[in-house]
């Protein structure tokens, strides 16, 4: 037995055979025949003998059934069995080891083939059951990573996913060799994510990436890292795998996938024109593709999400003309049609939409196309031809939930050609006919415009109120409410109106109109001059709170009643609560400016300096800016520091050539005058008549103030012209008597 095991480790296996048969022959019952048996089945295995391989292992466990050897032989035996195709005699093998040797170590080894090979068979719940007890083996009994990945794969056989997924979690804690471990990651990556636990897929598939970037399960670990990154909301990410694959494995059967899936991301991901242009590509690249026909309507609705009408045309008529038998047929036809209604491409859409009707008659997209082509008609200014199409609609599609719309659609035809009293019928009639439709308010206003148009807003009024009685519980009451308030203010029925919005809150004091209707009830309380009731809705409004721009802007208007009530203070407590709670609404810096203005009226210059200094340096430059500028040129002439403040009066002149540019220039004169330049501030207050002529509320005390300097001057006829110019033009009022009283002192 030595000199065969001498020979074989020499490489001489013919010799080593010979002795190892020369033992059997001296003694085929004792040590060492075991071995030499075992020794002879080995040599044929690496010879490939396999038949003759698994006799002779066989043989050495028949002969010697209690030899410590003979489970291993067995293993071995089964093992050689399994490359001959002979998988029944190989079960056999390791059956007998399992039932015979229960408690050797090869037993786990046994369990493990016999799962592989119930597996292979495709006795899934089998081989469950098996690799169960194997992967209870000791850790140096088996390969226990293996035997989880097996174990794996049976459960996902067996539909069992998130026991699959389990398996490979605990096979990737048992150190697997690095094929094993590849194959791990790959399955938990994959598992996880068809179980939709996509963040763990996720890390899985990146982990297998990472560790294996040229491994054979690579293309498959980007396609299904992108379809996990996909279904986990990050399309870029997906779009960054799908690419990564196409460019890595060009000729990989998932490429066509892949393609595909990046396209979809660049969809989801809102990249409208890469995700056409890639579902292009698509079609070209894999014309016979189960998914071509769909990339193609997919390339023409991305056209389309990206506003890229004209491409959506062609797309969609691609499509269609080569499809024209598809299930899909209908809806390109109908998108082509809404495509060029979007190029406002009026009359074809409308020709594209009747053909629609005609080509696919009681289809799901027939009454849209139907209603679409008066809306065509109507969008091109055909108004006569939108009414005819519109009454043709309504008269045959008597289940169409699209009438509503094309009743309001005649009505707004009507108004369009100024036919304003069959306007108004038809908005009357399409409010009676489709009282539950959601464009009952918008047909009340078309009916109020009417109103207003013909004189008759008691009549819009009526109709709104006979709703209201005929619906009280119509979720549209309060608006109807509030757009008769509506009319009726910019009727300037101003007390009407007042008591409309009242109605309203006390109607319906939840409305989501009560903020609205509160602020409108000020503005027409204050329009009607009922001061008093507009700071109670005002007030009322800002405790609510809710709309911070409606607030703002009625904390505003608050303020200006109460200055011009003349209590400041309350003026103020207004304005500070905007500048504090509502610094971000559009009148806050208007706001400001008024806060800035009455702190300076008040004497606190230095208040009223550290609120219109930076308000008066902001960018862009706009009307606040520059009468904040003013006032805070203002502000800096009570802190008797004149140069800054003539320097401010000058910009704003400078920059206005509006009304508070006129002012600006004033205030030039006037700080010119307070500085002691008579002669400059005469100059300066006659430019306010030679750059701002059309303003002659501010002409008219510039020239006063001038002819009064060239008075104290001693240029009395220079002081005549400015006072007669004023005279004449202003006759008797303040300005007019002002420049006579002026004139009786002169020679």
């Amino acid at each position: 037995f030595l000199l065969g095991e001498i020979q074989y480790k020499a490489g001489r296996n013919s010799e080593a055979a010979d002795y190892y048969r020369g033992v059997i022959t001296a003694d085929s019952t004792s040590d060492p025949a075991p071995q030499a048996l075992f020794a002879l089945g080995w040599l044929e295995l690496e010879r490939g003998n396999w038949s003759d391989a698994a006799g002779s292992l066989e043989a050495l466990a028949d002969r010697f059934p209690d030899h410590d050897i003979a489970p291993r032989s067995l293993i071995e035996a089964g093992l050689a069995r399994l490359n001959d195709r002979n998988y029944d005699r190989a079960l056999e093998d390791w059956r007998r080891v399992v039932g015979d040797y229960p408690d050797s170590i090869e037993r786990w080894r046994a369990l493990l083939e016999i799962g592989r090979e119930q597996l292979r068979r495709g006795e899934h719940d089998n081989a469950v059951s098996t690799l169960r007890r194997a992967v209870k083996a000791p850790r140096d009994a088996l390969d226990l990573a293996d035997a989880q990945r097996l174990l794996a794969a049976s459960y996902e056989a067996s539909g069992d996913l998130a026991a699959a997924l389990e398996a490979c979690t605990t096979g990737l804690d048992h150190d697997p060799k690095p094929a094993d471990r590849e194959e791990l990651l790959f399955s938990a990556g994959y598992l996880a994510h068809k179980l939709n636990r996509h963040t763990e897929a996720v890390s899985r598939l990146e982990q297998l990436l990472e560790s294996f970037p040229e491994g054979g399960r690579a293309a498959e670990g980007l396609f299904w890292l992108g379809e996990a990154r996909y279904a986990m909301g990050d399309p870029v990410g997906a779009e960054a795998s799908y690419t990564r694959l196409i460019k890595r494995f060009p000729a990989d059967k998932l490429a066509e996938e892949a393609l595909y899936g990046r396209a979809w991301a660049l969809n989801k991901a809102g990249n409208y024109r890469g995700a056409a242009d890639a579902f292009k590509t698509f079609s070209s690249r894999y014309p016979d593709s189960r998914y071509a026909v769909d990339a193609g309507l997919r390339e023409a609705d991305c056209r389309f999400s990206a506003k890229d009408w004209g491409g959506a045309v062609r797309s969609y008529r691609k499509f269609y003309e080569r499809y024209p038998d598809n299930p899909q047929g209908a809806r390109a036809h109908y998108q082509w049609a809404v495509a060029l209604l979007k190029q406002e491409h009026f009359d074809e859409a409308a020709a594209r939409f009747g053909e629609h009707s005609r080509k696919y008659p009681g289809t799901d997209l027939d009454d849209d196309a139907a209603y679409m082509r008066g809306w065509a008609l109507f969008s091109g200014g055909e108004y006569d031809a939108a009414i005819e199409d519109y009454s043709a609609f309504i008269a045959g599609y008597t289940d169409s939930p699209y009438r509503p719309q094309a009743a309001y659609g005649i009505a707004d035809a009507l108004y369009n050609l100024k036919r304003y009293d069959q306007a108004a019928d038809a908005y009357e009639a399409m409010i009676n006919n489709y009282p539950k439709s959601p464009l009952v308010g918008d047909a009340i206003s078309g009916l109020q415009w009417c109103a207003v148009q013909l004189g008759q807003v008691d009549r819009a009024v009526d109709v709104a109120e006979r709703y209201a009685r005929r619906f009280p519980a119509s979720p549209i009451a309060d608006d109807l409410v509030m757009r008769v308030a509506d009319l009726l203010y910019n009727s300037g029925d101003f007390d009407r109106a007042s008591r409309y919005y009242s109605k309203l809150l006390s109607d319906y004091p939840h409305s989501e109109l009560a903020p609205a209707a509160l602020f409108w009830l000020g503005k027409a309380a204050a329009a009607g001059g009922d001061t008093s009731t507009a700071l109670d809705a005002w007030r009322s409004l800002a405790s609510r709170g809710g709309n911070d721009e409606a607030v703002a802007q009625a904390l505003l208007m608050t303020s200006r009643i109460n200055l011009a009530r003349g209590d400041t203070s309350a003026a103020l407590n207004s304005l500070v609560r905007v500048r504090k709670d509502l610094s971000t609404t559009d009148v806050a810096r208007e706001a400001r400016l008024l806060e800035g203005t009455i702190l300076r009226r008040r004497g606190k210059t230095s208040d009223a300096l550290s609120l219109l200094g930076p308000l008066s340096k902001e960018k862009p430059a706009d009307l606040i800016v520059h009468r904040a500028a003013l006032e805070a040129s203002r502000a800096l002439v009570d802190l008797k520091r004149l140069d800054e403040a003539l320097a401010l009066a000058k910009q704003v002149a400078d920059l206005r050539a509006d009304e508070v540019g006129a002012e600006a220039q004033f205030e030039t004169g006037r700080i010119l005058e307070m500085m002691g330049k008579s002669s400059d501030a005469v100059d300066g207050y006659l430019k306010v008549k030679y750059l701002f002529g059309s303003y002659s509320d501010w002409v008219a005390p510039a020239l006063i103030a001038a002819a009064r300097l060239e008075i104290e001057a001693g240029r009395s006829a220079e002081a005549l012209k400015l006072l007669n110019q004023v005279a004449r033009d202003h006759g008797d009022d303040e300005w007019g008597r002002r420049a006579s009283e002026l004139r009786k002192d002169l020679p």
